[in-house]
């Protein structure tokens, strides 16, 4: 018979100062969560997710190379946190180092094969580089996984005309389009 132990005032103080850091963040106050975080790691919370959302919270203010450091504490911690893959190919695409945010993004699919923002991301990123066909690869891959994804299907419009696939294009952009319409007809 497995006895539970409570949590001791430390756990129970650092998972405290966590939670208070995921409220905050979740309020887009990403700079007042920044010391939640970091208390709760003081206190002994070592985790992957607090070290991935104290990298959340870096990058939303723009301290990017910061929270790289978050997102590679987290790897350390759990290094198939798919999440944390994303999030690092996300801080190296706001830093403009897209091959980079490439390998990233393809860790976080390795991991998680239908991780569909990942997809998308790393079609941007692709695109950035000017490799339009692998980045149009990404985006039929979405429309294959959901047929009524406007968004896929006007990234792939747009990398048609950039490819000069016109008629190609075109069919795209009406599908999105369409999907468009559906969605705000729903919404009336």
């Amino acid at each position: 018979m497995a006895i539970e132990v409570p949590p001791t005032p430390v756990d129970s103080a650092a998972e405290e100062e966590f939670l208070r850091g995921n409220v905050l963040c979740d309020a887009k106050r990403f700079e007042d969560a920044l010391p939640h975080y970091d208390r709760a790691i003081e206190l002994g919370l070592h985790d992957e997710v607090v070290w991935n959302n104290r990298g959340v919270a870096l990058d939303s203010v723009g301290r990017h190379e910061e929270a790289l450091d978050s997102y590679r504490e987290a790897l350390k911690v759990k290094a198939a946190y798919e999440v944390a893959w994303y999030n690092m190919g996300n801080a190296f695409s706001y830093l403009g180092q897209y091959e980079k945010a490439v390998e990233c993004y393809d860790r976080a699919l390795q991991l998680s094969p239908g991780y569909r923002i990942a997809l998308y991301d790393k079609g941007i990123a692709l695109a950035h580089l000017r490799k339009t066909r692998r980045a149009l690869e990404c985006y039929d891959r979405l429309v294959e996984l959901d047929r009524d994804d406007k968004v896929a299907w006007l990234r792939k419009a747009l990398l048609l005309e950039e490819l000069e696939r016109y008629d190609d294009a075109v069919a795209a952009y009406r599908r999105a389009l369409t999907l468009a319409r559906a969605t705000a007809d729903r919404r009336r």
